[in-house]
């Protein structure tokens, strides 16, 4: 028979319980009690934080010592971040013959605050999109008026108006793509930073419990992100860089030539 009684610890619940490799302790629920043997300790688990306090049991161990049957009445399923929730529970719903709720329904007031805080995102967003399209026209603007001469020349060696356009034009794109280097390597090393050690909530930690959340959050970044950020930022680049292009493209060449 396959040895059932032990348990293995994350670091923090091993400290807490003062309990090393080869000790023993008891998981009392008032008229039951289970007697396990620590096997191990862990000092990193995936999907779990540095800080937090689990165990690891063998479930036959638990379901019979304190429910009486040697299975569980529910079963959590983790999703990875790219998973289609709904697809999953169709599936579920039709090869098993049993209750399937996702986070939503099971936790409503959360999806109540996730359908909030993805509005609140995305006026954020519209805020950020709006200040940088003026900060790109603005920049567009006055380097158009800075070198009104040298347009006319331009147009005065023969550029066509079109191209004018579209030299304004690439010259926004490029100044976008810079910022997303610059915005890329700073928000990498930020997020490098959290995925390794996560952001620490523990100073809310009675309110994030209630909602069903640990105290430790780690950023996930997705190519949808980053695709849909890239995306924005060129149009916004294109669609700011109109007015001067065509004020670039406009300029009369007399004019152009004697301003200074």
């Amino acid at each position: 028979e396959v040895n059932q009684d032990w348990v293995i610890l994350s670091e923090p619940a091993s400290k807490k319980l003062n309990a090393q490799p080869g000790e023993k302790i008891s998981f009392d629920s008032g008229d039951k009690i289970l007697e396990l043997e620590v096997v191990g300790i862990i000092k990193d688990f995936p999907g779990a934080g540095l800080g937090e306090d689990f165990a690891l049991v063998h479930r036959q161990r638990i379901f019979k010592t304190f429910i009486n049957r040697p299975a569980g009445s529910e079963i959590w399923v983790r999703l990875s971040p790219e998973a289609n929730s709904n697809q999953v529970k169709e599936e579920l719903l039709a090869s098993l013959d049993f209750e399937v709720l996702d986070w939503g329904e099971l936790y409503p007031v959360l999806a109540q605050l996730y359908s909030l805080m993805n509005a609140a995102n995305y006026i954020l967003l519209l805020v950020i999109y709006i200040a940088v399209a003026f900060g790109i026209a603005n920049t567009m603007i006055m380097s158009v008026f800075e070198r009104v001469r040298e347009l006319g020349i331009l147009k005065a060696v023969g550029t066509r108006p079109a191209q004018l356009f579209g030299l304004i034009i690439i010259e926004s794109i490029f100044l976008a793509i810079l910022g997303m280097v610059i915005g890329a390597i700073a928000s990498g090393i930020t997020i490098g930073l959290w995925s390794r050690s996560g952001l620490d909530l523990s100073m809310f930690a009675t309110g994030m419990e209630a909602l069903g959340l640990g105290t430790v959050l780690y950023p996930v970044l997705t190519f949808e992100n980053i695709l849909g950020a890239v995306v924005m930022a060129v149009l916004i680049a294109i669609i700011s860089a109109i007015y001067p292009a065509y004020r670039a493209s406009r300029l009369l060449v007399v004019e152009a030539l004697r301003h200074y």
